[in-house]
């Protein structure tokens, strides 16, 4: 009888996971693969919690995945049995704010494009979500490229419908950058996310089922998940999107690099292939798993945890003293004024209450 790889209780010596996350947002490829490794390391018998960067509006986790939510009683606990967290940040939080010693700093877009740094020290250890993101910041920097394509909403559909038109995604393009579009149909229909009027994802899914081509001008998972759908997806080149993210892991099939018709045309007629690519993909994550939780959990060994991290912006847990609530908003608020000015006002409110 060959015994399971992963114990029935978590093994308690091994160190814990803090993975610094927003909250868990279906629409974002970012923030579901954050939320996706927590899961995953809990299944695979670890210890990994979400450590939620801000307070946002709306549930804090998806009640699909196991992503308990990290508490300073936890925080406490861990360190009162002496084993040292393992705190992993995405590349667009600046610096180390928990004040970690062992800092893991997954790298799911290029350093500073959408925010944080643009180097990391040295005592960081780095991994890519892509060999292309890996080879941007050295060599021999590991990969670990999580699948987060929701298949049960993005695929072909049971029967094949007639395809016309097309669609276009521009959205971190427009709105951080200021780029203007270029070079795609007239009467092309726009794909947007998290706004008020955006599409769900099970119509941008049928959007993609019923057009010939999405048209992007970022890197998005949205180019994947149309070729999931039967739909080439074309990258425009710009400043900002130099090429592909995935690339080493998907290829080129499905995918073309600007709108040249002979390009289109060799990207449609590869989508086929380039959905089993994906597929191929699922297998290679867990064997990047193990081998991301041998190195990481090797880091940690090597260090002594004598400083207790902080969750200094985090939401506290939820015994925490309400008059600490203004606080905890002000923190939100100065971290994200751009994105929420409503807290500012928000924040004054409650102290004025509170008075």
């Amino acid at each position: 009888m060959t015994l399971m790889s992963t114990p029935i209780n978590p093994r308690v010596e091994r160190s814990p996971y803090y993975i610094v996350a927003p909250r868990y947002i279906g629409t974002s490829a970012g923030v579901r693969a954050l939320h996706l490794l927590c899961h995953w390391l809990n299944l695979k018998g670890e210890r990994a919690f979400i450590a939620l960067q801000y307070i946002e509006l709306g549930p804090s986790i998806s009640f699909d995945l196991q992503t308990p939510i990290l508490t300073p009683e936890i925080v406490d606990y861990h360190y009162q049995q002496g084993v040292q967290p393992i705190v992993i940040y995405p590349e667009v939080v600046a610096g180390n704010p928990l004040e970690a010693d062992c800092v893991v700093r997954w790298l799911l877009n290029f350093p500073g494009l959408l925010g944080g740094n643009n180097s990391y020290p040295a005592s960081e250890m780095l991994i890519g979500f892509s060999k292309t993101l890996s080879d941007s910041v050295g060599e021999h920097v590991p990969v670990l490229h999580i699948p987060v394509i929701n298949e049960s909403v993005f695929n072909p559909g049971k029967t094949p419908q007639p395809r016309k038109g097309s669609a276009f995604y521009a959205m971190k393009y427009k709105v951080v950058h200021d780029g203007k579009v270029f070079g795609i149909p007239p009467d092309a229909i726009e794909i947007t996310r998290d706004l008020p009027n955006s599409q769900t994802p099970e119509e941008i899914a049928q959007i993609l089922r019923s057009v010939e081509a999405l048209y992007v001008f970022e890197n998005t998972a949205l180019a994947t998940e149309a070729v999931l759908c039967g739909c080439p997806a074309v990258f425009m080149p710009n400043t900002w999107l130099d090429e592909p993210i995935a690339l080493n892991e998907l290829g080129w099939d499905g995918f073309a690099w600007g709108n040249d018709p002979a390009e289109i045309e060799r990207a449609r007629q590869t989508v086929p292939q380039g959905q089993l690519n994906y597929q191929r993909l699922v297998d290679k994550f867990f064997v990047q798993l193990d081998a991301f939780r041998a190195a990481s959990q090797a880091k940690a060994a090597e260090l002594p945890y004598t400083h207790k991290v902080t969750l200094k912006f985090l939401v506290p847990s939820p015994s925490a003293d309400i008059k600490d609530i203004p606080n905890i908003v002000f923190r939100a608020a100065r971290q994200h004024l751009r994105r929420y000015p409503m807290l500012v006002r928000l924040r004054r409110f409650i102290r004025k209450i509170w008075k």
